[in-house]
């Protein structure tokens, strides 16, 4: 039997929600914004969240070693606790400059406080401080990527990063992250600009997929108008003349010709519209136009199932509204259990489970309904016992499967698998 040491298993854990996350937005959710994976993937989450804080309390890591992070593989960081702490790594940069944690650290602990007065001096100085010697500073994982922000109605402050920006842009042309450093803080002002940087990143970088979420960004703001937006990337302001713009026409187009991008955008602009409502800005509605965004990319990814769950968390969040849900339109079709198993493409039909007075195995019935994308948009337990009925419907609820399609007509699917849950025995 392999023995997890506890460091690995954090290390585990750790990646497992990293991933997680990624499925909801590489680039974070935004304030006022919600995540795919609060609503598709919040129980696993939150167990692996309980798991790893009892593992980081068996190490004794938590009160005596004072303020921790920990990185998307795991790795227990430190964080900056106060002001006093704040100052001391301020003047330890100079005599560090390459010690790009640290620097992150200041970044997060600036951008917690964004909002208090005493504090938009210092952190205007470490992001500028970063710009001109760390451009190509990659966030993510480690530290909060929100961290280099600058609202574009803070004028001084952002003419100042934005001319900083611009002139590490013109010596370093060929370097993808500083690429898309620059066009995710300037992506309000220089849209087009920034656009066509992160299209270079993609093309620069093996892995420049990764910067497809900005550039869903970028076209999702300016089709959403928006023109001042605080760090904690909540919208403060809207320029309704943008979005009838050529670029935010071009925006919607380029969009719908990539799947992930499609996908990627669509969610993005859904985002945009609740972060519209929250902040009780008046603005139209882009849920209808953020749906076609997305199911072109459900269309773009036929016969294979949706890369995203983007769909399937754009239908919950309908159910939060109070009018306007956009709903879905296809017709459900019962499809018998033996068919639609020929269909299947990721699931497990047996899942283990640990709970108090849960001895012996059992098979349990499950109602499931299946989306045009094919993941599993809604999961029942029929006729279950209290405590294996609700394992049993979220296990099958992550099963995908072969989209249905019939004349061409995407189809839901009504369909009951069986699943059985067995006791987790310890050895």
């Amino acid at each position: 039997m392999k023995v997890m040491t506890a460091a690995k298993a954090i290390r585990y854990l750790i990646g497992q929600l990293e991933g997680w996350r990624k499925v909801g937005s590489t680039s974070n959710a935004r304030a006022g914004r919600t995540s795919p994976s609060k609503v598709f993937l919040e129980d696993r989450m939150r167990i692996c969240v309980f798991v790893t804080t009892i593992l980081l309390r068996a190490l004794k890591l938590d009160a005596q070693t004072g303020p921790m992070r920990i990185s998307s593989n795991g790795e227990v960081l430190r964080s900056i606790a106060d002001f006093d702490a704040a100052t001391q790594a301020e003047a330890q940069l100079p005599a560090d400059p390459g010690n790009l944690d640290l620097a992150g650290q200041l970044l997060d602990f600036y951008l917690r406080r964004w909002d208090q007065a005493n504090v938009r001096a210092a952190r205007l100085r470490i992001i500028l401080w970063i710009i001109a010697n760390h451009p190509d500073i990659q966030l993510s994982g480690r530290h909060d990527p929100r961290g280099l922000l600058v609202n574009p109605e803070d004028r001084q402050d952002y003419a100042r990063v934005r001319a900083a920006w611009l002139d590490q842009v013109s010596r370093n042309s060929g370097n993808a992250r500083v690429l898309s450093n620059a066009a995710r803080c300037l992506r309000l002002t220089d849209r087009e600009t920034a656009a066509n940087w992160l299209k270079q990143a993609i093309q620069l970088d093996s892995e420049g997929r990764f910067f497809v979420s900005d550039l869903g960004d970028v076209y999702a703001d300016a089709i959403g108008g928006i023109s001042g937006m605080n760090p904690w990337e909540g919208p403060t302001s809207v320029d309704a003349a943008e979005t009838r713009s050529d670029f935010a026409k071009l925006a919607v187009a380029e969009a719908a010709k990539e799947s992930e991008l499609a996908a990627r955008t669509g969610w993005a602009l859904h985002q945009v519209s609740e972060a519209l409502r929250v902040a009780k800005i008046e603005a139209p509605d882009y849920d209808p136009v953020a749906e076609k965004l997305l199911i072109q990319a459900a269309d773009l990814d036929y016969p294979k199932p949706g890369h995203s769950i983007f769909l399937l968390s754009f239908y919950r969040d309908q159910q939060r509204k109070a009018s306007d849900r956009v709903l879905p339109k296809w017709r459900t079709v019962e499809v018998s259990a033996e068919e639609q198993s020929a269909r299947l493409v990721e699931g497990s039909k047996q899942v283990f489970y640990t709970a108090n007075g849960f001895q012996s195995a059992v098979t349990i019935p499950v109602r499931i309904t299946i989306g045009i994308d094919g993941h599993v948009w809604k999961a029942e337990a029929l006729g279950a016992p209290q405590i294996a009925g609700p394992v049993a419907a979220a296990s099958a609820g992550m099963w995908i499967y072969q989209p249905l399609r019939i004349d061409g007509e995407p189809i839901q699917v009504s369909t009951v698998v069986q699943v059985t849950v067995e006791p987790l025995v310890p050895r």
